[in-house]
């Protein structure tokens, strides 16, 4: 039997054995014993947030009782391991200050605003199974996700920022400085300044930005929605024999994005 129009025959089943084609097999037998039935190389998954409340209202004169739990997948049919510090998955306080969650009035569509401080600790540059930060973040298929609650408490920003007296007298007298500078300038005109609307602009207390009587919608928001640092599999997986690892080496090039598959509303009431 022939090729048409090439007059070469055509290479019985077998008879040839391809080096690029033993080389995709190869590749996909290394994938299917990763990833089971599936065969794609590891692109970033994506992490499945879902989002509910312990109550249909938050109080503002007894904000602890209320509690915002987010659960969380990967679209993928392994876990993966990741540095969950400053993501929403952090259960320190920082997903309710620094933008971490978005809670959206239904009536307005205007976003509550929220205290905008940046203050976090620092992690420890080498990592383990057990690090505080290092978190298991299981398939779809599986049966429990992994979870984290935030809880609101209604301090204020002075309780949150403590200042020693020396640090407080030195942050008065450049203020003072700040202010003779801008009247030689003849910056103080009787207008407010950026700096003056945006301390009004900002919240209290991590209830203060709600509205009595109002609805509002949970949302992920831009900051801590990512994680730059994590790996395929579990912890076991990851950290063989109590292994320790340096956490800048986790550093990845592919963001694991988090996408918001069920969310929760709340009622403020006094």
């Amino acid at each position: 039997m022939h090729a048409c129009g090439t007059g070469r025959g055509i290479p019985s089943p077998g008879s040839y054995h391809s080096p690029t084609s033993s080389m995709t097999t190869t590749m996909k037998n290394f994938f299917a014993g990763l990833f089971g039935t599936h065969t794609k190389p590891p692109v970033a998954p994506r992490i499945l947030i879902s989002i509910s409340t312990n109550s249909p209202s938050l109080s503002k004169s007894h904000p602890a009782e209320f509690t915002v739990t987010l659960e969380a997948k990967v679209d993928a049919p392994k876990p993966i391991t990741i540095d969950s510090w400053r993501t929403v998955l952090d259960s320190g306080h920082l997903a309710l200050d620094y933008e971490g969650l978005t809670f959206k009035d239904c009536g307005t569509g205007q976003f509550a605003p929220r205290i905008v401080i940046d203050v976090f600790a620092i992690p420890s540059a080498v990592i383990s199974a057990d690090s505080k930060y290092i978190v298991e973040i299981p398939p779809r298929t599986g049966e429990k996700a992994y979870s984290v609650v935030h809880k609101f408490n209604g301090e204020s920003l002075a309780d949150k920022v403590r200042l020693d007296d020396e640090m407080m007298r030195k942050l008065e007298e450049a203020a003072e400085e700040l202010r003779k500078m801008e009247e030689s300038l003849g910056a103080c005109t009787g207008v407010k300044s950026e700096r003056d609307e945006r301390v009004e602009r900002y919240p209290e207390s991590d209830v203060g930005g709600f509205e009595v009587g109002c609805t509002y919608e949970i949302g992920l928001g831009s900051k801590m929605a990512s994680v730059g640092s994590w790996r395929w599999g579990s912890k076991v997986e990851v950290f063989k024999e109590g292994e320790k690892q340096n956490r800048e080496e986790w550093r990845h090039r592919d963001l694991v994005e988090m996408v918001l598959e069920r969310t929760a509303r709340f009622e403020v009431v006094e």
